[in-house]
């Protein structure tokens, strides 16, 4: 089982590999205008519940 894959790396875990190919795109790629708004109204809310 520890066959490297076609590419030549050695074959890693999904739960390891996920989070190695989603990083790079949330750091440089900035969220959609929406998903901002939805978090701002939620902070606003949450400070006038406090």
């Amino acid at each position: 089982m520890s066959t490297p894959s076609p590419l030549g790396a050695p074959k890693l875990p999904l739960p390891v590999l996920i989070p190695v190919i989603l990083l790079p795109d949330t750091l440089c790629v900035p969220p959609p205008p929406s998903t901002t708004a939805q978090s701002a109204k939620r902070a606003r809310t949450a400070d006038e519940e406090v």
